[in-house]
């Protein structure tokens, strides 16, 4: 799972696609919420979500691998988070404003 890349200890990992292409769990929701809230870090379920859901495990795997610093790019997405609008709305019974 993942390539290694040999420039500066940089690491590609990849296959992280949850359900599959803009599909989201309930469970996924509640951590992008939790993470919006409790970190202020907006993830979208179609592409950061599962990328940084996807770093989550590889640390949880071997938090040794990466070293101590940890560069996660997040290329926006928040703007996604409009087409779950209905979605959000049925997990959390209209908790999410």
């Amino acid at each position: 799972n993942g390539v290694e890349l040999k420039h500066r200890n940089t690491y590609l990992v990849d296959g992280y696609v949850g359900e599959g292409y803009s599909l989201a769990t309930d469970d996924d929701l509640k951590f992008y919420v939790r993470m919006g809230r409790e970190e202020g870090i907006i993830l979208d379920p179609c592409y950061t979500g599962k990328a940084f859901q996807g770093m989550i495990a590889e640390i949880k795997k071997d938090p040794t691998r990466f070293g101590k610093r940890i560069l996660f790019l997040h290329s926006g997405g928040g703007f996604g988070n409009f087409a779950y609008a209905e979605q959000y709305q049925k997990v959390f019974q209209n908790r999410v404003q």
